[in-house]
This record gives structure tokens, C-alpha cells and sequence, in this order.
């Protein structure tokens, strides 16, 4: 009990009276690392540090895209000109016409733009060279030729041959227009191809000289002005045209009348149905043109109703009917007809052309009416018949 006290007054005067502090203690042991607290602001930047030494060069990287070629440079000035060269006869052709003896060979291509003398003969050993040309080709037809006048025809293929060199050509087989100064023709090799079949093309002549047309250019057959066909080749060239072509006509004429309700008195009419267009095959050729009809005249008097038969507008015949007088019978006209045959020969150039019937007649109280045509429709007809 007593020493309960005891320890409660010390307790109580240890409360009331502090002393100084002691001595500090020796440090105790650390504790445990507490959590990172949050980054502080980043400080200011220090100075550059001084530069360290330079490391060892590195590989070589790929070479990059080429650039743009710069301008061109301005020329240089000229050098001074060399001494002349001296020049060996014996293998240099000199400028001049003073004869001189000369070895070369061109090997490539060259090119005279004057003209060429040669003392000697020129060897051109080529396939289709000058000598095959000028001596060795031989133009054969395989089959028929032959020639209307304005077409030339090829029956088969002809052949262009060059025996001593061994080569050929063929011109294909076909027709083809040739008019007046107009010219057929191929081109050779080596413009064409040794062994092929060619088409022929076709030119006009024209008058007046100038550099040939074509260096491997064959004429095969040229027409002169006239219609006459000149060729390049051997073998007869055979009429193209039966005779039954060379006829063209018109047939069943229709019945037509004139009258003063047609024309005036005097004024030529081309008769409907009596026009007939053709082609003349042959230059030199006539033409034989028939016109075959019933014709009237409704008159009291003749030379009442005018016929002519035109060829390109051109009169090749003219004649009067049916004539006959009855003015002394009567004063009213009556119908005169007659049928019959009007014959008219003309020439022609070769190509086409046409021929055509008119009629006039002399309208007055003694010349009323002209017919053509009438009760014939069946066997009228108007033909050209081209004769060689």
C-alpha cells in the first residue's frame, strides 16, 4: 500500500517538475523504405559538355538516283587547222575530170547524184539487181489475158521470173480498170517478197520528165490515149467481151403523144422510155444504134412530126414521119402510123455514154398531135451495138 503512494507522488512531482533533457541516445535501427513519393520539376538544361573524339567511319551507303544532265556548255573555240593530207591515186577518187586509176570497194551504201560514166562494165550481181532486171527476167501469163478495152484481165496468176538468179514473183489473177494513159504495175523485190503473190496497182502517166517513181517499180501493160493496151509480156491477149455483151437496149417503148398541150411549136422532146445509158468497152470501136417503133402523126400534111436520135446530146440521125400529103383530100388531119426501123452508126470514146430519142412537131390547124409507141409495146425497142 505504501509503496502504491509512494509511486503516485513521484508520478505527481514528475509531472509538475520537468528537468533538462538528457544526452541523445545512440541512433536505432533504420526502418523500412517508405513509397516514392512524386517527380520533382525537371531542373534547367546544363551546358554542352566538350566534344568527344571522332568514332571510326562508317559503311558506304547506296548510291543514290542520278540527277538531272545539267545545260550544255558553251563551244570551245577551234583549234588551228592541220596540215593537208596527201591522198594515194591508187586508192582515193579525186575531185576533177582528169582520168586517173583507182582501186575502192563500198561496202555500205552510197549514193551518185550526178550522173555515172564508167569505162568498163558495171557488174551488179544483186538477186534483183540492175543486169537481172535489164537481162534476166522473164513475164510469163499462166493462163488467159484478155482485154476489153478498159479492163485488162488476168485469167491466172502471171509470173515475173529471174531464172539465172533464181527467184520469182506472181502477179495475182483479176481484173483491172485501165483507162486511157494509165499504167499497171509491181514492185519488185526487195521492195516486194521473193515467191509472193502481188495485187498490180495502177498509175497515171504524166507528161513531163521527172525521177522514175519507183526504184523496184515493173510496168506490166500501159493504155495509150487511143485505147490501144501495150504490155510487157508475150502471149495473146484475147476480146474480153462476147458479142452478146457489147449489146445494150431498152425494150416494151410505152405509147407517148406530143402535142402543143406538151411543147411549143418547134421544141424538141425527149420521148419517156426512149433513154438508154451504156459503156463503151472499145476506143477504136463503132456503134451501130437501132431505134425500132411505131410512129405517128396526126397532120394533113408531111414534115409534120421531127424525130432525132441523140448520142451525148450530139444529132447522129434525124428524120420526118409518117409523111403524107392529103391536104388537097381534106382540112382536118387525120392519123398516118407506121411502124419501122431507124438505123444511126456513131463513134465514141471508151466509157460510159447515152442515147435518147426526141420529137417536134409544127402545131397548127394542119398539125395537131405526134405519137410514138402505139400497138407496139411488146416488140419496140431501142439497142446500141458496139462493134470492135
Amino acid at each position: 500500500m505504501r509503496t502504491a503512494r509512494l509511486a503516485a507522488i513521484a508520478a505527481a512531482l514528475a509531472i509538475s517538475c520537468s528537468g533538462s533533457n538528457g544526452g541523445t541516445g545512440p541512433t536505432g535501427l533504420q526502418g523500412s523504405t517508405g513509397p516514392t513519393g512524386p517527380t520533382g520539376v525537371t531542373g534547367p538544361t546544363g551546358p554542352t559538355g566538350a566534344t568527344g573524339a571522332t568514332g571510326p567511319t562508317g559503311a558506304t551507303g547506296a548510291t543514290g538516283a542520278t540527277g538531272a544532265t545539267g545545260a550544255t556548255g558553251s563551244t570551245g573555240p577551234m583549234g588551228p587547222t592541220g596540215p593537208i593530207g596527201t591522198a594515194d591515186p591508187a586508192q582515193v577518187i579525186l575531185n576533177g575530170t582528169t582520168p586517173q586509176v583507182a582501186s575502192f570497194s563500198v561496202t555500205g551504201s552510197g549514193a551518185v547524184g550526178e550522173s555515172l560514166t564508167a569505162g568498163g562494165a558495171i557488174s551488179t550481181p544483186a538477186t534483183w539487181g540492175i543486169t537481172a532486171r535489164t537481162q534476166g527476167l522473164v513475164i510469163a501469163p499462166e493462163g488467159t489475158v484478155s482485154d476489153d478495152g478498159a479492163t485488162l484481165t488476168f485469167g491466172a496468176t502471171v509470173i515475173v521470173m529471174n531464172p539465172a538468179a533464181g527467184s520469182y514473183v506472181r502477179i495475182a489473177a483479176g481484173s483491172y480498170a485501165l483507162g486511157a494513159s494509165q499504167y499497171l504495175y509491181v514492185d519488185l523485190p526487195p521492195t516486194a517478197t521473193r515467191g509472193s503473190v502481188l495485187t498490180p496497182s495502177v498509175a497515171s502517166y504524166a507528161d513531163g520528165d521527172r525521177p522514175y517513181d519507183g526504184p523496184d517499180r515493173l510496168v506490166l501493160a500501159h493504155r495509150l490515149a487511143g485505147g490501144t493496151l501495150l504490155t510487157r509480156f508475150q502471149g495473146r491477149i484475147d476480146a474480153a467481151a462476147a458479142p452478146s455483151s457489147l449489146v445494150s437496149f431498152v425494150t416494151s417503148l410505152t405509147d407517148q403523144r406530143n402535142s402543143s398541150a406538151i411543147t411549143a411549136p418547134g421544141t424538141w422532146w425527149t420521148v419517156p422510155g426512149r433513154v438508154l445509158t451504156f459503156t463503151k468497152r472499145f476506143a477504136t470501136s463503132r456503134l451501130k444504134v437501132t431505134y425500132q417503133d411505131t410512129l405517128g402523126a396526126s397532120a394533113t400534111t408531111y414534115d409534120a412530126c421531127e424525130w432525132q436520135i441523140l448520142l451525148d446530146g450530139t444529132q447522129i440521125a434525124f428524120f420526118t414521119g409518117p409523111d403524107l400529103d392529103t391536104s388537097g383530100l381534106s382540112s382536118t388531119p387525120a392519123w398516118r402510123i407506121q411502124n419501122a426501123a431507124h438505123l444511126a452508126w456513131a463513134t465514141a470514146a471508151a466509157g460510159n455514154h447515152n442515147v435518147l430519142v426526141q420529137n417536134r412537131g409544127a402545131w397548127s390547124s394542119t398539125v395537131t398531135e405526134c405519137l410514138a409507141g402505139w400497138n407496139r409495146n411488146g416488140t419496140s425497142f431501142l439497142s446500141v451495138e458496139e462493134i470492135p
